[in-house]
């Protein structure tokens, strides 16, 4: 018996230490921030973390780009997808920060974590998306914390004519430079 003891009390140790040393991001206690590396970009506004060894699917908080793929809020190939993407897609492989805002919701309805992804030297990701006019602000329920910072990018943007504001008169959900919301301009 205390033999027994001796070889379960050192395993029992370890399995508690292993499960208190994961990352995890359900509703409730999730942490504030976590560092991860960027290791994939589905698209402008969505991108895959390794966090401590596991791949976290991660919806940039606060933005919205155009649609590289069909859905059903925009068609594939949306004007500047390519240019959001390729944008994100030059961070691949940095150490990130990812930032909750508590007044936002933990996870989105497709299993995402919603989070602001910061890097090293500090900069928003999902901001500087916005100030090179590949990404406009966006509100689910609340205002995020911020997205008064975002609107003011987005005017900067918009005022110099960056990225899809140049190209498609910044009518992100637009497939073709003229074409608005899915119309061709006139008519």
């Amino acid at each position: 018996m205390a033999l027994r003891s001796i070889l379960v009390a050192p395993l029992l140790v370890i399995c508690i230490a292993a499960a208190n040393c994961g990352v995890h991001f359900g509703a409730k206690g999730a942490p504030d921030r976590s560092h991860g590396r960027l290791v994939y970009v589905t698209d402008g506004d969505t991108v895959k973390i390794d966090v401590g060894g596991r791949t976290v699917d991660v919806r940039l908080l606060g933005i919205d780009t155009p649609e590289k793929f069909p859905t059903r809020y925009g068609t594939a190939g949306e004007c500047g997808a390519a240019a959001a993407s390729a944008l994100i897609r030059a961070f691949t492989g940095s150490r990130v920060t990812l930032v909750r805002d508590v007044s936002q919701d933990n996870l989105d309805r497709y299993g995402r974590l919603l989070r602001y992804v910061d890097l090293p030297n500090g900069r928003d990701l999902g901001g500087l998306a916005v100030a090179r006019g590949l990404a406009i602000p966006y509100v689910v329920r609340d205002r995020p914390d911020r997205f008064s910072r975002y609107e003011a990018l987005a005017e900067a943007a918009r005022d110099q004519l960056r990225g899809s504001w140049s190209s498609c008169a910044g009518d992100f959900h637009s497939g073709l430079p003229g074409v608005q919301n899915g119309r061709r301009e006139g008519r």
